[in-house]
């Protein structure tokens, strides 16, 4: 290691700027990183509920006319969505009227067994980011639906951006001067 004592005052100087340089770049590169993922994540919890919206205008008669066939249907469209991990079409009384689970078809440990609308939505529990949007039919609640996606998407794009930074930084270190 260097001893600073042998530096000449431009040296010391240099490092010492290449250092808060290497801090400035690391809080931008957070700051941005971190600005990115929630931006992200509000979007896809904005796909979340618009699909939600999708899947709840069409169960609507299915919920009306008391057709679990119908509904169960409708809320198979989730298979559509890869990072979709389980779904739901809750009662107004909280119980579930259908459910949807991606892989196993017993495991439903990505429900809660009754739903409560209480509290913000979207939201994350369980690690997943989870909507939920009322059903209305003449402007009566008849039912709710739940859709939980696991965070694989926002974990990719914190991935690439975490990949990048890491490069950038490397190639500044190996760009320091002489010395």
């Amino acid at each position: 290691m260097l001893s600073l004592e042998n530096l000449s005052i431009g040296r010391k100087l240099t490092r010492l700027s290449m250092i808060v340089s290497l801090l400035a770049l690391l809080i931008a590169c957070g700051s941005f990183v971190a600005y990115e993922v929630l931006t992200f994540q509000r979007h896809v919890a904005d796909q979340l509920d618009a699909h939600a919206a999708v899947v709840g205008i069409n169960a609507t008669p299915a919920l009306l006319f008391n057709d679990r066939a119908a509904a169960r249907e409708t809320l198979s469209s989730l298979r559509a969505m890869s990072n979709v991990v389980a779904g739901a079409i809750y009662l107004t009384d909280g119980t579930a009227f259908v459910t949807y689970v991606r892989g196993f078809v017993d495991d439903d440990t990505h429900l809660p067994d009754r739903f409560d609308s209480s509290g913000s939505w979207p939201r994350i529990e369980d690690g997943r980011l989870a909507v939920a949007r009322r059903i209305e039919s003449d402007g009566k609640p008849i039912g709710t639906v739940y859709i939980a996606s696991d965070l694989s998407l926002v974990t990719r794009r914190l991935q690439s951006y975490a990949a990048i930074t890491f490069v950038i930084l490397i190639l500044i270190l190996l760009l320091k001067p002489e010395g």
